[in-house]
């Protein structure tokens, strides 16, 4: 089987000024590597700096561990990577960013400065904390979904992707999340493990999820505010003050409450065929028949997505010219992987 390796992009080193996210390697064992801001790995060292642009790869029998200032710490399991970003839309040394490529890592920020921002990001989505103790995994899915997650051991974490945010994760909480990225659409599926959570989809949509529970959001990227649909696999979700179980099935969702159109299930069936088709094509090493086989299929899902959502009368039965056909090269929806 083939060697993975847990890339995390460290971002944001941009406090060695202030001394508040000096990031340094203080421990190794087995297979660590280092790399600097240019030039190649090579056997990290302990007491060496991570600056900006810097990365930290493990192998599958190394871990490191990473003082981010005093009294703050960063382990980085097996198989794992590293690198230095500034946080999205930094200007200055506000804070650290670690993009995770696959893998699993460790933050205990006991005395993580106030007003200094800390994420762990992924195409899974971004965790964001303060002064917080929590762990995120990562790892690309055989069918090019994006699957993360947390643990959240003391503070509080918020989790944000480009389609939605739960603005808290409390301390012995967690979640999961399966993210899978179409042209035209995205399924997510979230599941609260030890606390219960809520869901904002597009700033707008809210969903409470109660602990154990396990939801599928399926969204149209271009009518992202007017509506998603939900399908509670295992648990209960409440939307405003209407229950939903896995017995109501697929169901539309604005706002605060459960629209009265049926054809959910179509709509997630959709969505899931669109993004999934999407999701597939960007594996390495498809064969020509392959992509041209997902890019049909991505089509038309893509028109599906827009005639489940027609059908069941969330929306009017004439929308602007619509063109599924954009080629896979094409830039990504607004959805874009962070």
């Amino acid at each position: 089987m083939m060697k993975r390796y847990l890339v995390l992009w460290t971002a944001g080193l941009l406090g060695l000024a202030l001394g508040a996210a000096d990031l340094r390697i203080e421990a190794v064992s087995g297979d660590v590597q280092a790399r600097g801001a240019v030039g190649g790995f090579a056997p990290a060292q302990v007491g060496a700096g991570l600056g900006l642009g810097a990365a930290l790869r493990t192998g599958n029998d190394g871990r490191a561990t990473v003082g981010a200032g005093s009294g703050n710490q960063v382990v980085v399991q097996p198989e794992s990577a590293l690198r230095v970003e500034a946080p999205e839309g930094a200007q200055g040394p506000v804070g650290v960013r670690l993009v995770l490529e696959t893998g699993r890592v460790e933050s205990a920020l006991t005395h993580w400065p106030a007003g200094m921002r800390y994420e762990v990001a992924s195409a899974a989505g971004t965790f964001v904390a303060h002064g917080t103790t929590f762990a995120v995994g990562y790892r690309l899915g055989p069918a090019g979904e994006f699957i993360g997650g947390t643990e959240v051991g003391a503070g509080e974490v918020e989790y944000i992707a480009p389609e939605c945010s739960v603005p808290s994760l409390t301390a012995g909480g967690g979640m999961s999340v399966l993210r899978t990225l179409g042209l035209e659409s995205v399924m997510l599926e979230i599941t609260a493990n030890g606390n219960g959570l809520t869901v904002v989809i597009a700033e707008k949509h809210r969903i409470s999820v109660a602990a154990g529970t396990t939801v599928r959001i399926g969204m149209a990227l271009r009518y992202l505010q007017r509506f998603a649909a939900i399908w509670v696999q295992q648990g209960v979700v409440t939307v405003g003050d209407q229950a939903v179980t896995p017995a109501d099935r697929g169901v539309f969702i604005a706002s605060n409450e459960v629209l009265p159109n049926e054809g959910g299930i179509a709509f997630l069936e959709a969505v899931r065929t669109e993004s999934g088709a999407h999701a597939q094509a960007q594996l390495p090493g498809l064969t020509d028949e392959q992509l041209a086989a997902l890019h049909a299929t991505q089509q038309s899902g893509a028109r599906a997505v827009i005639d489940s959502a027609v059908g069941a009368g969330v929306l009017p039965m004439y929308q602007p010219p619509f063109v599924p056909e954009r080629p896979l090269s094409a830039p990504l929806s607004p959805s874009g992987t962070p």
